[in-house]
């Protein structure tokens, strides 16, 4: 398995790991509400920590593909739900309020799942056409 693809499958599960986090927070902050007083005042700092994983490592396996593929849709695509997950993550509460925040991550962590999920998909299709001709 090549780099581009480890890191579109890394990318596709830490979009994975933020929907279940998303979800499941309001859940266990009402079925042990000590969290709410203790781990989840970090909660602007869980998706900030996200953001600094995920931009290099989303950055670099669309860049790949792109390169691979030689189409750049994916890599626009996935910038666009970059920026909208940054943007969450660092002002999103303050200027959007917290319902609306939680909705543009999710969209933006679907965009970027989709961008990877197609730049993984382009990337099989051209080895497959490489396979076939040898």
């Amino acid at each position: 398995m090549n780099i581009q693809k480890k890191l579109d499958s890394v990318a596709i599960a830490f979009s994975a790991v933020c929907a279940v986090h998303c979800f499941l927070t309001p859940f266990i902050i009402v079925l042990f509400p000590f969290c709410a007083s203790s781990c989840c005042n970090e909660h602007s700092n869980f998706h900030q920590i996200m953001v600094y994983i995920v931009l290099p490592l989303s950055s670099l396996s669309l860049f790949l593909g792109c390169k691979h593929h030689k189409k750049t849709s994916p890599f626009i695509i996935g910038v666009l739900g970059l920026a909208i997950i940054t943007y969450c993550a660092f002002w999103g509460h303050s200027t959007l309020g917290e319902l609306n925040e939680k909705v543009f991550t999710t969209i933006g962590g679907s965009i970027l799942a989709f961008a990877h999920l197609r730049n993984f998909q382009l990337c099989r299709c051209i080895r497959c056409d490489e396979e076939e001709k040898a």
